[in-house]
């Protein structure tokens, strides 16, 4: 039977008292429209003022006096700037991209072929230029945003520092220092541009995470761990030591006023507020969710502040908002609605540019020739939303769009009943296929028609196993029944979906979801992973021989023994990440590999089903990301399929 699902509901674990949150999107599949994006999750995006779309993972934002934009676009696909010009006189809004060389893109452009990194510091050096840091490599290029990739590039690494990673930057106009973010060697790096060289590094007490000036440009402060910390900088080539403040949380981002200093952290989601004179932290203001407020999420990033409201602006990652305080009364005014993954903010006068990392979604994952970007057939895309700041009579109400395409709205209806029977909840967790790579060849069920593909079904029921050079393929080759077989006999969902190829996480993360059972009191086991040599990409035993292992290990443990099997079974089968063919190894095709998955999932299945704790049992089958495979809904729907007591 096909289930029409966008979350897993574990029964024994969801004990959320009082109001019910449901997704906006309800039933409908991932899909972007002019009247609103559906998102995978069934969140819904509504942004306010205009969308401008930018580069892959748009992770920086700078913005200069002519009110041009520039954005650091971090990937997944392909490194990138994006320029974005205001409207002048007739012209709309214009949008062009300077294209690095990421490794394996087959991607046209002109870029340095040594340009093969963004990450999210970028900062103008004037009008037409700007520096962007590269990452990893440890440099930091200088671009001419009318030629391109035209300039000199800096490097970090010396005879004193080596693998530098170039992240967050500062450029100080009135005397032409570039202060750049090295969390791989705990340091701020001070540059002189004109030179190609660096003046000073200060060192911090951890990775450093964001910095900012002092209004008077004498003072450098800087994010880091849980703590916020200072050192005087009008000698620069003689900074002085750090001084730093403790504060609760991770910091994200930071940024001064003339009195103040503001970071933004997650865990818990807040915005501490410390004193410039003082050196102390004045109050904390707590970034929560009505009737929500025991929970995480929100998770606060970049910052900006208007002068004339007083509002600090801040990137709400989590609930795709951007929140707005009222640092007069350090209170919450309401939240704006913007794209996926709000990041950074700026100002300029009264207009505010919000950098989205994910932008509006993927949509589905076609062949590259079927897809439709003009310059670059990129399936990840940022976005910038920008607007006018508008009055709080106006925020109010755009808090009202915000937290409903959030889901944060509480439904009225009594959150439904989970069947007490269930007292075993088993997860497997496997490698990282979209829905119609593994079930697009089913086109119905029981219940109705499937939302499938069946051209996009590489590994269905009547797939092609592809040869080596000199190798025969097989031809309508049945690669996963037992995936079928679960489907046809039990439940599924073809609108279920995972993180895809988002660099932002992977996946169901099982320390989230441990430390969440452990606060309500539930038994957790896990399989042995790395000292058993999981079936993973990098584990050294298949996932047919993990199988016999995890049996093994719950009879010895919990049948043999008559100890009471845990209420949550978390277990992974990540074998059907294919790799290249080894046929000494039992696997000749790229096909084998997924076949292996499925014979381990039917066997695994095959003993819970015949083990006395299977009538109070529910098995849930998913994979970790959808990084591999087509689809035609969206790039990140993937497998949900439930068996057992349902």
């Amino acid at each position: 039977m096909r289930a029409v699902i966008l979350f897993i509901a574990i029964p024994a674990l969801l004990s959320l008292q009082g109001n019910d949150f449901l997704p906006p999107g309800g039933n409908r599949y991932a899909t972007h429209a002019a009247s609103g994006t559906i998102l995978p999750g069934g969140r819904v995006l509504r942004p306010y003022g205009v969308e401008l779309e930018t580069g892959a993972g748009t992770a920086g934002l700078a913005v200069n006096r002519e009110g041009t934009v520039a954005t650091a676009d971090s990937g997944p696909e392909r490194y990138s700037v994006t320029v974005i010009d205001p409207p002048r006189k007739s012209a709309p809004w214009s949008e062009r991209h300077i294209w690095a060389r990421t490794p394996g893109s087959q991607s046209p452009g002109a870029a340095d072929p040594a340009w093969n990194g963004v990450s999210s510091g970028i900062a103008f050096e004037t009008e037409k230029t700007l520096w962007v840091s590269e990452g990893a490599s440890g440099k930091i290029r200088q671009l001419d945003i009318n030629a391109g990739d035209r300039g000199h590039t800096l490097n970090l690494n010396d005879q004193d520092w080596r693998n530098s990673f170039s992240g967050d930057l500062l450029y100080d106009s009135p005397r032409h220092l570039l202060f750049a973010v090295d969390p791989a060697n705990q340091r701020i790096a001070v540059i002189d541009p004109r030179r190609n060289r660096v003046l000073a590094s200060v060192k911090t007490n951890a990775p450093p995470a964001a910095e900012a000036l002092s209004q008077d440009g004498q003072t450098l402060w800087v994010a880091e761990a849980d703590a916020v910390c200072n050192t005087g900088i009008a000698d620069p080539l003689q900074p002085a030591a750090f001084e730093c403040i403790t504060v609760r949380g991770i910091p994200s981002a930071i940024l001064t006023t003339d009195d103040k200093v503001f970071i933004s952290s997650s865990a818990p989601d807040a915005i501490t507020v410390v004193s410039v004179a003082t050196r102390k932290v004045l109050t904390e203001i707590p970034l929560t969710i009505p009737s929500l407020e025991q929970y995480s999420g929100v998770a606060p990033q970049g910052l900006a502040f208007d002068p004339v409201t007083k509002w600090l602006l801040v990137a709400e990652a989590g609930i795709n908002a951007l929140g707005v305080i009222d640092t007069t009364k350090n209170e919450v005014v309401g939240q704006i609605p913007t794209d996926w993954m709000p990041v950074k903010v700026a100002l300029a006068g009264d207009r505010v540019y919000v950098a989205n990392f994910a932008g509006h979604g993927t949509g589905p994952r076609l062949p590259s020739s079927l897809r439709t970007f003009s310059d670059s057939p990129l399936l990840h895309r940022g976005t910038v939303t920008t607007f006018i700041l508008p009055q709080e009579s106006e925020v109010l109400d755009l808090t009202r769009t915000a937290f409903s395409g959030a889901g944060l709205v509480p439904d009225m209806h009594d959150p439904p009943t989970y069947p007490g029977a269930i007292r075993h909840v088993v997860m497997i967790v496997k490698g990282n296929h979209t829905y119609d790579d593994l079930l697009g060849d089913i086109t119905r069920a029981s219940n109705g028609p499937v939302a499938a593909l069946v051209p996009f079904a590489r590994y269905g029921m009547h797939a092609r196993a592809r040869g080596a050079p000199g190798q025969f393929s097989i031809q309508d080759a049945a690669i996963t029944p037992n995936h079928h077989a679960l489907a046809t006999q039990w439940g599924f969902s073809d609108n279920f979906y995972a993180v895809g190829a988002e660099p932002d996480g992977a996946g169901p993360d099982y320390e989230l979801l441990r430390a969440h059972a452990q606060k309500f009191g539930i038994s957790v086991y896990r399989t042995p992973e790395r000292a058993a040599g999981s079936g993973s990409i990098s584990g050294s035993i298949s996932d047919d021989e993990k199988t016999d292992q995890v049996i093994a290990d719950l009879e010895q443990r919990y049948r043999r023994s008559n100890n009471p099997l845990p209420q949550l079974i978390y277990i992974t089968l990540q074998g059907d990440i294919t790799k290249a063919p080894d046929a000494g190894k039992g696997f000749p095709y790229e096909a084998s590999y997924v076949a292996d998955n499925d014979r381990a999932l039917g066997r695994l299945i095959e003993y819970l089903s015949h083990s006395p704790w299977w009538p109070e049992m529910t098995v849930f089958v998913t994979e970790e990301n959808a990084e591999s495979g087509l689809d035609h809904v969206d790039s990140h729907r993937t497998l949900l399929l439930a068996a057992g007591r349902l």
